[in-house]
């Protein structure tokens, strides 16, 4: 799962998908306002370190596109590029 607030898009990572090859080709280009949940250790780690951004590193990297939508802010949400690929 990526939320990048610096590009406003969400990535949605569903099983079997190369979601973790599509997060290794967009982490150069997501900016450093940016959550990147590719596994448990790692948002444990980031979440203490990013205290602002600790609720969103709290989700689980297969999260729902609503369950993301039930964290952020309406007009967040709206105002973000969605997109997610499907076997």
């Amino acid at each position: 799962m990526i939320i990048s607030f610096d590009r406003r898009f969400i990535f949605v990572h569903l099983h079997k998908t190369a979601g973790d090859s599509v997060t290794k080709g967009l982490m150069p280009h997501v900016g450093k306002n940016t959550v990147v949940v590719s596994n448990d250790l790692q948002a444990l780690r980031d979440g203490l370190r990013r205290r602002r951004l600790r609720r969103y590193y709290k989700m689980p990297k297969h999260s729902t596109a609503a369950e993301i939508r039930s964290v952020l802010d309406g007009d967040l949400w709206n105002g973000f590029y969605k997109f997610a690929f499907v076997p």
